[in-house]
């Protein structure tokens, strides 16, 4: 069995931290989506509200636990 050298091992290592931004970059793209979906969504309920003249208090979509957790474990 062949011994690998540091550099070997330190550019292996490269390799998968590149591959881990790359990761987190399409999270966060994904991420940017939803976001985008969920403020068109909330605009759309906001534009229903106030026309049965009545609003109701909507709890925010960050308030979720998933989806909140997702966006900061991106932004550490």
């Amino acid at each position: 069995m062949r011994k690998h050298t540091v550099d070997e091992m330190l550019h292996a290592v490269d390799q998968v931290l590149n591959a881990v931004d790359e990761i987190l970059a399409a999270v966060d793209q994904v991420l940017n989506a939803v976001d985008e979906i969920l403020a068109a969504i909330d605009q759309i309920l906001n534009n229903e509200d106030k026309g049965s003249g009545e609003r109701q208090p909507q709890e925010s979509y960050w308030s979720f636990p998933i989806y909140s957790d997702l966006s900061t474990s991106v932004n550490r």
